[in-house]
């Protein structure tokens, strides 16, 4: 059946020459691969004289993880001393390229088999070939390997089907159990998407094992005895659906011919749960063989009970939920409102250990009946002051998913993200760097003033969650231990909640609330959503009932009567029904082979005696510990090493700082993997053998996760207090060798959490540095709207300054931390620390620029908390650093004589040709031009002839010296005098397009924000239309949201709708863009909207129902001036639209 290639032809490798004599394929147009990645060649071994087999990789398809898989299936093989494996000879290298010299074997596949039979196997033939291949997979069962992988091209068939050899265990695994992740692609899925199992698909969330072969069995035999396969369907997408949702028809409907017990065998082995399948090849082998039996005896087959249930030797726990029906019915019905448009927030609590995260998973299994995602993070107790980790790790695992999607569906995503994300795409991809593998590669993110850089961050966020929870594909956030949350994230969540333009969004939040008190953070956020009309789905995990264990000790064990009562009664004595401390407590008792299996009974039994024998009185932790402890102690030290990065940890790491080989580390930490404390988050684990795909381990190192946050804690705390600092020391030092620069700040909330652990094993150099590694820690939460945890960075850096910090030698140190820590005390609203902080650095800063971004950050501080005479004061004092002196309560005359002197200056320019004034590139003048426009906004509501002169000099300022990128705002406050201040309407028309035309030149959103909302506010209805108005509102309400300005934004809301009504523009268009308006007010707590649309709202209620009284005696809205003139503007108008002259001219008398 092989067709012969190049007969003759030559190939050395690297030990031996071979002949190629022939391509092992019927079909000579046809590659033969294992799952479309190898091809098989029959060659002469020139050397030892015989003829074998070359398994060779197929050129197109090769990808750097494909020698790596090479590499793992000689290895395996080599190791399985079975007859029914293809048995590998030596490992050959050519090139780059891996090559497996095996064993010849003179047959077709199954695959190839059936292509030739043109229909399915005889009910005989079927029988007798799957009794010899079940029995092969048994083998390997046995053998403790799960070959993930079988189909019919895996599966050599002798021609007189009197021997059959198994190949292809590149994803094979010797772990009895194993994680398969959701973020595997169908399309990385090859060949195997048609015969593998609804829990390998990833979209189970659950581990898999064994059993996964059992049903790639029924594929295999559905499609020998059928000739088709269960699922004929192209899609790999629409194959995987199936696997999880659809039922197949039953091999006895298509073909009558196949008895009933042979169609119930196969659709056995097709059951979408493992539990419901056969439990053992042991169990199906002896259904297959009593068919034969019966068969070859009586020519027919009738029915009899299965064996579905035999089990094997290995000691698993079922992937069943005890005792969580009602909790998952909540979890569904939570889901269900999220698909038809709504907003969740469900709380998950209860005690650590009692299946919280377990409970959430099954919400994976509704989800993958519909086109949504699933995503999740964890908080971890050594990372708490980390902002955002949990969230970062979410968003970076849906960004993995969607790279991992066809090309196709890549490209509709990078072009949506694109387009939807807009300006905010810098943001999210300082948040999130995987996106621009996607979006490519983006600009820094523009400075704005804390609250900018907080609203900015918050609204880009909820722009990015929008692209993904729409209808028809809904998002499910998982957050795990928020009892572990920083306040950033909290606040976030809060956000994203409490906000109704999140439709399609699930957050399922677990906390252990034994750990949540009365001020706890958590609790404070709580307190505020339910202050809105949010409700919240609080789900309280209990602890397993007796009835419940029972279940859990019958599916595992297969036991009952009096030994499984006496089992129960203790186990619910000792763990109190904690599922994790009965998962613990029942391998303890495997270990201590109470609990065994009998080879001749074939079933487990319970060694009563011994285990009354048993003194337990432990904690979950000791329990723990006993595990942890009967592990050799190579393991216990490298994962007692692994504990100190948290709940995950990789060998690269581990590498870097024991300075052991991969093999070394690998094969330690093998043990803690076949004890299930320590889990696999990807098949790289496979990869490590001696010599073997070191480029590969090195980019892509092997990741590990402990198996509860239990296990990670007994790791931490077997070793003292000293190792534990030592530990983090070894851990922090090396991350700081490892990288620098850029990377390093990319890095440096990782460096300063285990440094700050160990700080004082630290020398005084290496303190000073990690004050600046905690300071830029600092900059860059505060970059991410996390002030609390910028707090803490900050103050850590205090902290490590030494004594006599101020010292010239420290002073530059200093200063940074110092004046961020001021910065961080006044974001968290500690304002009398950041003053005593701000007082400090006036006092020990060197030079007036120093001081004067001190002066600056004060000047911020008494505006926030309504100082506005201090923070006047504070600014002039700034100034006179630079010899800018003025007055503080100036007259009438002192605005006159600066009024004059800026005319005068302004002669020798023309508007126009302002934009072309040099740049100026002297700091100094910098500092000093923000320092007035800062001080300029407090001292308008203090002291308007003061703000007025301010504003005049901030002009003569450019005038003289030149342009700067804030020059728009002096033009614009300049244009807003001339109209408000001294009615000249041509200036301030002028200035106003100057300053809009400025701000295209330096392309800062956030300074063309506020010269749009001037403009279409103030200045332009003197000269044009007041229509014209909304271009610019609209425009600036736009800019506003993408910067941050939020409070902006709510001012623009506001004049939008005025000026639609006070243009005459359609009272039903007015009434709608109020409501829109309101509904942005109030969801960006912009109160002053409130009162002023509501009145708009009641007064065109009004004008649609003119014959009710009209109350002409409402309270203003509010008593600002500015406010009151608009309050009064508006009846004016209404009295005209009315008729009521008499009112007219008495609100006429008010103006």
């Amino acid at each position: 059946s092989a067709t012969v290639l190049a007969n003759g032809s030559f190939v050395k490798l690297s030990a031996k020459e071979y002949q190629l004599l022939c391509l092992m394929a019927s079909n000579p147009e046809r590659i033969y691969s294992v799952e479309k990645l190898f091809e098989l060649i029959w060659a002469y071994d020139l050397k030892d004289k015989k003829v074998v087999a070359i398994k060779r990789e197929n050129k197109e398809l090769k990808s750097i993880h494909d020698d790596a898989a090479i590499v793992h299936d000689f290895y395996v093989a080599k190791k399985l001393q079975i007859k029914q494996v293809l048995s590998p000879i030596r490992l050959e290298k050519h090139g780059e390229e891996s090559y497996i010299i095996t064993e010849l074997f003179t047959g077709d596949t199954l695959e190839e088999r059936m292509e030739q039979q043109k229909s399915a196997f005889n009910l005989k033939s079927f029988l007798k070939l799957a009794i010899r291949i079940t029995d092969a997979v048994g083998s390997l069962h046995l053998e403790h390997i799960i070959h993930k992988s079988l189909q019919p091209q895996n599966i050599l068939l002798q021609h007189q089907l009197d021997e059959i050899k198994l190949t292809g265990f590149h994803h094979s695994t010797n772990l009895t159990s194993e994680i398969q992740h959701s973020n595997v692609s169908p399309y990385q899925l090859k060949g195997r998407v048609a015969y593998m199992s609804p829990e390998q698909t990833g979209r189970m969330n659950r581990t898999l094992d064994y059993r996964t072969d059992l049903y790639s069995l029924g594929i295999i035999f559905y499609e020998m005895i059928t000739g088709m396969l269960p699922f004929e369907l192209e899609h790999p997408a629409e194959i995987i659906h199936a696997h999880l949702a659809k039922v197949p028809v039953r091999p006895s409907k298509i073909n009558q011919e196949i008895p009933p017990i042979v169609s119930i065998i196969i659709m056995k082995l097709l059951e979408k749960m493992p539990e419901s399948r056969y439990q053992s090849t042991q169990g199906l082998k002896e259904d297959l063989v009593e068919c034969l039996t019966e068969l070859n005896q009586t020519g027919e087959i009738r029915p009899f009970s299965l064996r579905a249930k035999t089990q094997m030797k290995l000691f698993e726990r079922p992937q069943v939920l005890y005792g969580r029906e009602e909790a998952v019915k909540e979890l569904v019905a939570g889901f269900q409102q999220v698909q038809s448009g709504g907003t969740e927030l469900m709380l998950i609590k209860g005690p650590s250990g009692i299946g919280k995260t377990v409970l959430v998973n099954e919400l994976h299994k509704q989800l993958v009946q519909e086109k949504g995602y699933f995503i999740s993070g964890k908080f971890i107790h050594l990372q708490k002051q980390i902002p955002y980790a949990p969230l970062i790790s979410a968003f970076q695992g849906l960004i993995r998913q969607i790279l991992s999607e066809g090309q196709e569906s890549r490209h509709q995503w990078r072009d949506t993200l694109n387009a939807e994300l807009g300006s905010s795409k810098n943001v999210i991809a300082n948040f999130i760097p995987e996106i621009c593998w996607l979006i490519g590669p983006q600009d820094p993110v523009s400075e704005l003033p804390p609250a900018g850089v907080h609203n900015r961050f918050r609204l880009a966020i909820q722009k990015f969650v929008q692209i993904f929870a729409r209808k028809g594909q809904p998002l499910v956030l998982f957050l795990d231990d928020l009892q572990w949350a920083d306040e950033a994230t909290l606040d976030l969540i809060d956000f994203l909640i409490t906000n109704a333009s999140n439709p399609y969004l699930l957050i399922v939040g677990a906390y252990r609330d034994n750990e949540v008190g009365i001020g706890h953070p958590f609790e404070r956020m709580l307190r505020k959503v339910k202050e809105t009309e949010l409700s919240i789905t609080t789900i309280s995990v209990n602890h397993l009932n007796k009835e419940h264990i029972l279940a859990w000790i019958e599916d595992t064990l297969a036991i009952n009567g009096d030994d499984a009562i006496f089992l129960v009664e203790l186990i619910f004595r000792i763990t109190d029904g904690n599922p994790f401390f009965i998962n613990q407590l029942l391998q303890n008792f495997y270990e201590e082979k109470v609990i065994y299996f009998h080879s001749i009974e074939a079933k487990w039994l319970v060694n009563v005696t011994k285990l009354k024998q048993l003194n337990i009185s432990d904690t979950i932790l000791d329990i723990v510990l006993k595990r942890i402890n009967q592990l050799a102690p190579e393991t216990i030290a490298v994962l007692q090493l692994a504990s100190s990065f948290g709940n995950q940890f990789d060998l690269k790491s581990l590498a870097i700082i024991t300075g052991e080989s991969y093999v070394e580390l690998a094969a330690s930490i093998w043990e803690g993997l076949e004890a299930g404390l320590v889990l696999p988050m990807d098949e790289s684990y496979k990869w490590v053998y001696p010599n073997e795909n070191l480029v590969l381990l090195d980019e892509q190192p092997p990741t590990y996760l402990f198996l509860h946050d239990k296990v990670q804690q007994a790791f931490y705390s077997s070793v003292s207090r000293e190792t534990q600092e030592i530990h983090h020391m070894k851990i922090g030092l090396q991350l700081v060798s490892q990288y620098d620069g850029a990377q390093r700040e990319e890095h440096i909330f990782d460096i300063v959490n285990h440094l700050n652990h160990c700080r004082n094993r630290l020398n005084d150099e290496q303190k000073l540095d990690l004050a600046e590694w905690n300071r830029l820690a600092g900059e860059r939460a505060k970059q991410r709207a996390a002030s609390d945890s910028a707090l803490h960075f900050f103050s850590m850096g205090e902290e490590l300054l030494p004594a006599d910090k101020w010292n010239p030698i420290y002073y530059e140190t200093t200063f940074n931390v110092m004046i961020g820590l001021g910065e961080a005390e006044y974001l968290n609203q500690r304002f009398e620390k950041a003053e005593k902080i701000f007082d400090e650095l006036l006092k020990e800063a060197r030079t007036n620029q120093e001081k004067l971004r001190v002066y600056n950050l004060k000047i911020m501080l008494y505006v926030h908390i309504h100082e506005v005479e201090k923070a006047t004061n504070t600014g002039l004092e700034g100034l006179r650093l630079f010899n800018w002196n003025f007055k503080s309560n100036p007259n009438k005359l002192d605005v006159a004589k600066e009024y004059l002197l800026t005319r005068h200056a302004l002669r020798r320019n023309k508007v126009i040709d302002l934009l072309k004034l040099n740049t100026v590139n002297e700091h100094d003048l910098h500092f000093v031009m923000r320092t007035l426009i800062n001080t300029n906004a407090p001292t308008y509501h203090w002291n308007q002839n003061l703000a007025t002169i301010l504003m005049l000099r901030a002009l003569r300022l450019t005038l003289k010296y030149g342009d700067m990128d804030i020059s728009a705002l002096v033009y614009n406050n300049y244009a807003l005098t001339m109209s408000a201040g001294f009615s000249d309407y041509d200036a301030s028309y002028q200035f106003g397009k100057l300053a809009i035309e400025h701000t295209e030149k330096f392309q800062d959103n956030s300074l063309k924000a506020r010269v749009y909302f001037v403009f279409g506010s103030y200045v332009n209805h003197w000269k044009q239309s007041i229509r014209f108005n909304l271009d610019y509102l609209d425009r600036s309400q736009q800019l506003c949201i993408e910067s941050g300005n939020l409070h902006l934004a709510g001012a623009a809301g506001m004049f939008i709708p005025l000026t639609q009504f006070l243009f005459g523009g359609n009272i039903q268009d007015v009434k709608e863009e109020i409501i829109r308006q309101l509904e942005f007010a109030t969801q960006n707590e912009y109160t002053l909207s409130y009162d002023f649309l509501g009145e708009l709202v009641d007064w065109i209620d009004l004008l649609q129902a003119p014959n009710q009284k009209v109350n002409w005696n409402l309270p203003a809205f509010t008593v600002d001036d500015s406010a009151m003139i608009i309050h009064f503007t508006i009846r004016l108008q209404m009295t005209y639209l009315l008729g009521s002259e008499l009112e007219a001219i008495k609100i006429m008398d008010l103006l």
